[in-house]
């Protein structure tokens, strides 16, 4: 409720604003999502340095998508004081952890982060490109969610089902590679979507089609490796 609460507080000073030409329908719809990506960030935080690099890598994305776009520079300073927020906690968090972000920080993370989105978005193109610069931590929890319904397994229970989790603890890879990998495909799917924006919807979906493919069958590999054997 307190995050739900804060996000409206947000969008509604966005709204009043007047500068934007998002229809207040979507205050609601805005308000599941701020809250969405605030706990999926949270729920990702669960190996040394994932939680970091992916914030560098998602507001160094978002001060890129700013530069070609020409937006207010408040934003884009924001964006960098972000990421090297990030690289410092990185000192201390890889590739052994010696602190931890914790739902304070993670949760922060994920709020600005999809508040940042909001604030920068001319259109729902944009938008969509955005979200596509958390898209490793985005199909990670809404793939878990979707196996853990499959088995019947409650949602309201803590679990190690996602395939960080797996990929680290029952595959036995080094947190800092695994967290490496997911930097990896963030910051290349990332890149593709800020290219294929200038070409349009359809472009961009063809992006989100093969990272949703390619994930897919890694996914499905590590759950058969890990639970079929």
């Amino acid at each position: 409720m307190i995050q739900f609460a804060c996000a409206f507080i947000f969008l509604g000073g966005y709204f009043y604003t007047g500068h934007t030409k998002i229809s207040g329908l979507f205050l609601l719809p805005l308000a599941v999502f701020i809250t969405g990506t605030s706990n999926f960030y949270n729920f990702m935080d669960g190996i040394d340095g994932i939680a970091g690099i992916t914030g560098c890598i998602a507001f160094f994305l978002l001060w890129v998508f700013h530069n070609l776009k020409g937006i207010d520079e408040i934003y884009g300073l924001f964006c960098i004081a972000m990421v090297f927020s990030c690289v410092g906690f990185l000192f201390f968090n890889m590739p052994k952890a010696r602190v931890f972000m914790g739902d304070v920080g993670s949760i922060l993370l994920g709020f600005i982060f999809s508040c940042l989105m909001i604030l920068l978005s001319a259109s729902p193109l944009d938008f969509l490109i955005m979200a596509g610069f958390l898209f490793p931590f985005y199909f990670d929890e809404l793939f878990t969610i979707a196996v853990r319904i499959r088995i019947e397994d409650s949602l309201l229970k803590p679990h190690r089902k996602h395939i960080y989790q797996l990929l680290a603890n029952e595959m036995g890879i080094e947190h800092w590679k695994v967290s490496l990998g997911y930097a990896f495909f963030q910051l290349l799917i990332g890149m593709a979507l800020i290219l294929a924006g200038s070409k349009g919807y359809s472009f961009v979906f063809l992006i989100y089609g093969i990272s949703c493919t390619v994930f897919l069958f890694i996914s499905l590999y590590v759950f058969k490796k890990v639970y079929c054997q």
